[in-house]
């Protein structure tokens, strides 16, 4: 998976791994803000996604 440089390339709904990928951090690292509900999510069965538009709120400080 090539690395999104900006918020604007990403596409609407990221996986963990995606978010990962594009912060430079460990899956683990996500599912902690997931879990510490930081970071906003939706599980769909056994997938966690993340909204772009939620990503870039927490991104800025916002919850």
């Amino acid at each position: 998976m090539s690395r999104a440089t900006s918020l604007a390339e990403l596409p609407d709904v990221l996986t963990v791994r995606q978010v990962a990928v594009f912060l430079g951090v460990a899956e683990n690292s996500v599912y902690g803000a997931i879990r510490r509900e930081e970071l906003p999510s939706v599980r769909l069965g056994r997938r966690v996604l993340v909204g772009r538009q939620s990503l870039e709120r927490w991104l800025e400080g916002e919850r």
